[in-house]
């Protein structure tokens, strides 16, 4: 006998597995960020990120009267201010402090 319970929960299974699949597969295309949205990402006020674009300090590109941050732009940014230590140097403070 035909229960047609068993179809819809296949069929609501088969979903879940493409939906599954595309959200592990991820989305290539690129993020683009609008002023708010990309001074939070930045944790900066808006009115900071536009003193740095007006400086050529970050990356952005404008069309149509707005101002668009591509998500990889704002995330290299970031990475520029990466700071190197020095294992000596940092060895060096280290020891000093346990001097006192």
């Amino acid at each position: 006998m035909f229960n047609p319970y068993e179809e819809i929960y296949k069929q609501l299974n088969e979903i879940k597995s493409i939906i599954n699949n595309k959200a592990s597969i991820g989305d290539n295309s690129p993020r683009y960020f609008l002023y708010n949205e990309a001074a939070k990402f930045l944790s900066i006020s808006p009115n900071a990120l536009r003193v740095m674009v007006h400086k050529n300090q970050i990356q952005s590109c404008k069309k149509l009267g707005k101002r668009y941050f591509l998500q990889d732009d704002l995330i290299n940014w970031i990475e520029s201010g990466r700071e190197v230590v020095n294992k000596d140097y940092a060895e060096n403070i280290l020891s000093r402090r346990q001097d006192f």
